[in-house]
């Protein structure tokens, strides 16, 4: 533990950005945290480096890649969202999905995804700030890297308050068109058994005057056989991509109207409401 309690300090101290030191440290603490260190996460939250990070990010300089991994790996740790949301990390990863390195998106919105979490006032402000045409816009540009849109179908599902929490990974296809701009995509746990107890539907519409809205659905209790076989009649209406055998059915959805820029221009309105 020596040179990750090194690591952290030197980035704790450490008044300016500087490339060839900063590099091997911040690569120290992913190691730590992808290798399951217990209680590294915590320890480099509670350090205060949360905050160089935010930097390293707007700078958009060579150390913001580290920093977005960074980033991403610690938020997948419920303890340490917090500390992310006081360091304002939520906004500042905002403002970097309009950029074009694929890898950097990748972290980016996993991070995004993972910070919002269980907080109804994050997820709100990042939608304000315009995290649903972006994240649609990214899988529409970017469709043929294959981890950026499960990545970003994972972080609109954790932005409408239905996200699950890290250990359930999820494979997500998309079944069709609902006709106009709206698409609509199946997400299922990967599991060996032959029953699953959620499956996620994600509908993507983007309307016309820079309208967007998202719908994220849980059906539980749905046998794979009966999903494979309602899979098989091809692309669903806005009834039968429903299978049978499903004993609950919620859902919420998210509305982003803007007026000229429909990047950067503030919310006018967020609906949420339960599907029956």
């Amino acid at each position: 533990m020596g040179s990750f309690t090194e690591a952290v300090e030197a980035i704790s101290v450490s008044t300016e950005l500087v490339v060839e030191e900063l590099s091997p440290h911040l690569d120290i603490l992913l190691t730590t945290l992808q290798d399951g260190t217990e209680g590294a996460a915590e320890w480099i939250a509670a350090s205060g480096i949360l905050c160089t990070l935010a930097q390293m990010l707007r700078t958009r300089g060579p150390l913001t890649l580290h920093a977005a991994q960074l980033v991403a790996d610690l938020s997948g740790h419920a303890s340490v969202r917090e500390h992310c949301i006081k360091a304002g990390l939520g906004p500042t990863l905002l403002g970097l999905l309009a950029c074009g390195d694929q890898e950097l998106l990748l972290h980016v919105i996993r991070a995004l995804g993972r910070i919002c979490l269980g907080d109804y006032v994050q997820q709100d402000l990042l939608v304000r700030g315009g995290a649903l045409p972006l994240l649609m816009e990214t899988m529409q540009t970017l469709p043929e890297y294959p981890l950026l849109v499960p990545a970003c179908l994972q972080a609109l599902c954790s932005l409408a308050g239905m996200g699950e929490d890290e250990g359930l990974v999820m494979n997500w296809n998309r079944v069709g068109s609902l006709g106009g701009d709206e698409c609509v995509y199946w997400g299922m746990p990967c599991s060996p058994h032959g029953l699953l107890s959620m499956v996620t539907v994600v509908r993507v519409n983007q309307g016309l005057w820079g309208h967007h809205s998202v719908a994220v659905e849980k059906l539980q209790r749905c046998s794979s056989t009966v999903w494979s076989s309602q899979a098989s009649r091809g692309p669903p209406s806005r009834s039968s991509f429903i299978p049978r055998g499903v004993c609950s059915r919620s859902g919420r959805v998210m509305e982003h109207g803007v007026r000229n820029n429909p990047r950067f221009s503030s919310l006018r309105s967020r609906v949420f409401h339960t599907l029956l």
